[in-house]
């Protein structure tokens, strides 16, 4: 009889841990992905409810930053905003580190303007764990919009109208110079790709 309810009692005892165990579990917060915890805005016994009112959207009580993933948070115009999106890749050059060029992608592009123009963040890592990028530094972000290789490019102001509106390039030939006609593709700041 004793053996008995020495066994109930480990019993109860295990059951007990075991819903303890569960609860803790339940209190647990955990992030998707590796990181570490660099701010918290919250006090022991604090209590945070899992459904928040949208007045609340805006709180964050935990920081969690990977030490290799960095963000650089840049304006983009009108016109450009709806030539991106997440998860397009980028490069990435901070001023501090000029000869550096990093691979990112943007990983938020807001919807509502704020001015004239509109918020987006482009993640990128460190190319040596070493660096010491800190944050607060200026970057410089690079977006490839369209990429041709392997194509003849001709300087912006290289390119003229003719009197139909066709495109043309003036050629050198021997001593004259001559208007050819020409099929453009893309084109930045600076060059335009020459199709035929």
């Amino acid at each position: 009889d004793t053996l008995q309810k020495a066994r109930d009692a480990v019993d109860a005892a295990q059951l007990n841990l075991t819903t303890k165990m569960k609860e803790y579990d339940d209190y647990k917060i955990i992030a998707n992905f590796d990181g570490v915890v660099t701010k918290i805005n919250m006090q022991i016994w604090d209590s945070i409810s899992s459904s928040r009112s949208s007045s609340d959207t805006d709180t964050k009580y935990i920081y969690v930053e990977t030490p290799d993933l960095l963000e650089v948070k840049i304006d983009v115009d009108q016109i450009d905003i709806v030539k991106i999106k997440q998860g397009m890749k980028v490069e990435v050059t901070v001023d501090a580190f000029p000869d550096q060029v990093y691979s990112g992608v943007f990983s938020e592009i807001d919807t509502m303007p704020e001015w004239n123009s509109y918020k987006a963040k482009v993640v990128f890592q460190k190319n040596n764990p070493e660096e010491k990028i800190l944050g607060g530094m200026s970057a410089n972000v690079k977006v490839i919009l369209e990429e041709e290789k392997g194509k003849l490019v001709v300087p912006n102001p290289a390119l003229a109208d003719n009197e139909k509106g066709e495109k043309i390039v003036r050629l050198k030939k021997g001593n004259d110079r001559v208007d050819q006609v020409v099929e453009i593709g893309i084109s930045d700041d600076s060059n335009t790709v020459i199709l035929s």
